[in-house]
């Protein structure tokens, strides 16, 4: 794993990032921590990229050399893949790196328009389609691995899984993840809906088409905000 060397009682992080070193001393790495709640590793900030680093034990499985390989030769706008691996200085892959998303106030969301909703919502379902055609499964889509910048992002790709057949069944699943995501952790969340309304929304938008498609087909005006829409939408229940 990470190797840490000390120069005249100055602790030094090293590893490479394709090849390429990096070190830094625990403040210059404690300046560059975005992180440290996942149960991975930790995640810091290196120029353009946010670089995750795994710790030396975790319980929950996690990407291996091999599949970020993979996931580094698929192209996606909102859902970030891998794009580099992190290895110590003895070769062994320990981390890998994504593209940086620099946050804004999440608060910003109840603002949204539902004009740029549904841009989210269809670049998100344009992912979807390209990770179900390349057999790759979504995991772990949830409100605590996104950031808000000039979109929305999800930011922690560590819960890929590969499949090996049944693209049917792989669009169906993450066509869901993405629905669901939407609703309750973007559309309820910030429109302030309790539970039971939650559910009425939920059973409103089937599981058969895809959530732009459902919007679209509803009485819907692309500059009123989210929790504009939602009111509307409870209000004809």
């Amino acid at each position: 794993m990470i190797v840490y060397l000390s120069v005249k009682g100055v602790d030094y992080m090293v590893f490479f990032i394709d090849e390429k070193k990096y070190e830094y001393d625990n403040e210059e790495m404690s300046m560059r921590l975005l992180s440290t709640e996942g149960t991975e590793g930790n995640v810091y900030q290196i120029g353009d990229r946010a670089v995750k680093i795994y710790r030396p034990f975790c319980l929950k499985n996690r990407l291996d050399e091999n599949t970020v390989d993979y996931l580094k030769t698929i192209e996606t706008k909102r859902i970030l893949l891998p794009r580099e691996k992190v290895t110590d200085k003895n070769g062994m892959f320990c981390g890998y790196t994504t593209e940086y998303v620099r946050p804004v106030n999440r608060e910003l969301l109840t603002k949204l328009k539902m004009k740029k909703l549904l841009e989210e919502i269809k670049l998100f379902e344009q992912d979807t389609d390209i990770l179900t055609e390349k057999n790759v499964s979504i995991a772990d889509l949830t409100y605590n691995n996104i950031e808000y910048s000039d979109g929305i992002y999800f930011c922690d790709p560590g819960s890929f899984e590969l499949e090996d057949e049944d693209n049917r069944f792989n669009r169906f699943i993450n066509c869901d993840l993405v629905r669901e995501f939407f609703i309750k952790d973007i559309i309820c969340k910030y429109s302030k809906i309790n539970k039971k309304l939650q559910k009425e929304l939920m059973d409103k938008f089937s599981y058969d088409i895809y959530l732009s498609e459902m919007i679209e087909s509803t009485d819907f005006d692309e500059n009123e905000t989210m929790s504009q829409y939602v009111k509307k939408m409870i209000n004809k229940r």
